[in-house]
């Protein structure tokens, strides 16, 4: 039975018995994997990226969040300036 062109074929007293493969042929097939401090410099990039992007969402919410407050705040401000100071009238009423 012919062996297959890749591969361990099998085991023969805790020996690997190989096929024909040279180990350049290995490296087409297999490529090499990228030095680590590639990856982990990807995925650093990657991390300061999705944080600097989630800091923006944050701050924008806030600020959209205060633009609203602010003028709700506004609002009642002017409302309650039309409206008669009792708390002057029993202020006035202690003197």
């Amino acid at each position: 039975m012919p062996s297959p062109d890749f591969g361990v074929v099998g085991t023969n007293k805790n020996h690997l018995i190989q096929n024909r493969m040279t180990p350049n042929e290995f490296q087409q097939i297999i490529p090499a994997p990228p030095p680590a401090a590639e990856i982990f410099a990807t995925h650093q990039l990657a991390y300061e990226f999705r944080r600097e992007a989630e800091h923006r969402q944050e701050l924008k919410s806030y600020c959209e969040w205060y633009r609203t407050t602010a003028e709700l705040h506004r609002q009642e401000l002017q409302k309650m300036q039309g409206d008669i100071n009792i708390f002057g009238w029993f202020n006035r009423a202690r003197r």
